[in-house]
C-alpha cells in the first residue's frame, strides 16, 4: 500500500513542476560601448509582457520573470540586445552585462557632379575617336613593310587596338548619357535612367555620325529614335 502513496507522490511532484514554470532572478549592468552614460533612454521589455523598466541611474538593473522568458534592451540608435536564459544551466540567480553598440552602417561615396552643358558635351563629341596606337603610327608601309606586318598581325599590337577601341565605346557612350540626360530634363524624352544603354544601343550612333551631325539634328534623332524604341516597349 506504501508504494501507491510513493507513487501519487511523484505523480503531483511533475504536475507540480509542469505548471509553475521555474522562475529566473536576473541582476547585472548596461554597458554603453561609446561611453554613452544616458541610462535612462534604455527600456529593458519582457517579451511575455507588455510592460517595461528602465535600469538604475548608473546602469544596473534588477529583473524577475520566468527562466523561459526573453528580455529585450532597447534603446535609440543602438542595436537591439536579448537576454534569455531557457537553455542554461538552472540555477537560482543570473548576472549578465548587456553592451549596447550603434548599428555600423556602411555607406557607399557618392560624388555629385553637376550636368555638363550642351557645349561641353559637344567638346566631347570633337574628341570622340579610337586613338592610333601603332608604334609606327606614321611610316610608310611601302618603304617599311616589316614594320606593317608587325603592326598588322602583332598580338600585342591587337591588344592595343582592341583598348583604344574599348576606350573610345565607354567614351562614347558616357558622351551620350550625359546629352540623354539633358533631353530628359528637358521633356524631350521620357526615358528612365535604367533604359539608358538599352537606348544607346538602340541608336547606334558611330562616332563619325556624332562629329559630323549638328547638335540641332542629333537631338532631333533622338527625338524621332526614342518614339519608335517606346513604342516597342
Amino acid at each position: 500500500m506504501k508504494y501507491w502513496y510513493l507513487l501519487i507522490f511523484l505523480a503531483l511532484s511533475f504536475t507540480t513542476k509542469a505548471q509553475f514554470p521555474v522562475t529566473a532572478h536576473v541582476t547585472g549592468k548596461i554597458i554603453f560601448a561609446d561611453s554613452t552614460k544616458d541610462f535612462s533612454a534604455v527600456k529593458i521589455f519582457n517579451k511575455r509582457m507588455d510592460d517595461f523598466v528602465h535600469p538604475n541611474r548608473d546602469g544596473t538593473f534588477e529583473l524577475y520573470g520566468f527562466k523561459s522568458d526573453t528580455f529585450i534592451f532597447l534603446c535609440q540608435g543602438y542595436e537591439v540586445e536579448e537576454l534569455c536564459y531557457k537553455d542554461s544551466i538552472r540555477k537560482m540567480s543570473y548576472e549578465a552585462h548587456i553592451r549596447l553598440h550603434r548599428p555600423f552602417v556602411n555607406l557607399r561615396e557618392v560624388v555629385i557632379v553637376p550636368p555638363k552643358t550642351i557645349d561641353q558635351i559637344q567638346h566631347e563629341i570633337d574628341n570622340l575617336g579610337v586613338q592610333n596606337t601603332d608604334t609606327y603610327g606614321s611610316f610608310d608601309a611601302a618603304s617599311a613593310p616589316l614594320a606593317a606586318l608587325w603592326e598588322m598581325f602583332s598580338k600585342q599590337e591587337k591588344e592595343k587596338r582592341k583598348v583604344a577601341s574599348l576606350e573610345d565605346n565607354d567614351m562614347r557612350r558616357r558622351v551620350m548619357r550625359e546629352l540623354l540626360r539633358i533631353c530628359i530634363r528637358d521633356h524631350l524624352i521620357d526615358l528612365h535612367n535604367d533604359q539608358m544603354d538599352a537606348f544607346i544601343d538602340y541608336c547606334s550612333y558611330p562616332d563619325n555620325y556624332l562629329k559630323q551631325v549638328t547638335m540641332y539634328d542629333l537631338l532631333s534623332s533622338i527625338k524621332v529614335n526614342y518614339h519608335y524604341f517606346s513604342g516597342q516597349r
